[in-house]
């Protein structure tokens, strides 16, 4: 059975004869890959997660770090409440193009959306340039 359509309004930018262009209608996989939205659950991992990569130092869960260790700060919505936070010191695995690493999570990323993950610069740049300032992962809990 095909996927279902998303049905996108979209406003008319110019006008010929003084007809509106038409509605578009975008396949649902297209507009979650445009806007980047994270798929997945807590259980299998997430992909198209959204990773920028932060300043390190004490983190939310009580701990110094320094911005060569593989650390991350994981979303609010995921990191917990409480301290520390019910996810703190366990450990993801983190892909992108073809290369993977094996962080800590140690703080909490307030601005992160849900999957969402702010990298130690080190490990960032096990990835790519700081230049690149975002980039998508893929992601999982391993313990």
């Amino acid at each position: 059975m095909p996927e279902p359509l998303a049905t996108v309004a979209v406003e008319p930018q110019a006008t010929v004869a003084g007809v509106p262009e038409p509605e578009a209608t975008v396949a649902v996989d297209d507009a979650v890959e445009s806007t980047g939205c994270p798929t997945g659950d807590p259980k299998k991992g997430f992909t198209h997660a959204r990773a920028t990569f932060y300043s390190t130092g004490l983190g939310a869960c009580g701990k110094v770090n320094n911005d060569a260790d593989f650390v991350v700060a994981l979303n609010s919505a995921q990191f917990g409440g409480g301290y520390p936070g019910p996810q703190c010191g366990k450990h993801i695995k983190i892909t992108y193009k073809g290369k993977s690493a094996t962080a800590t999570i140690v703080d909490e990323c307030p601005g992160c959306s849900y999957a969402g993950l702010d990298l130690s610069p080190g490990l960032f740049r096990h990835f790519a340039s700081q230049d690149e300032s975002v980039i998508y992962v893929d992601w999982k809990f391993t313990g």
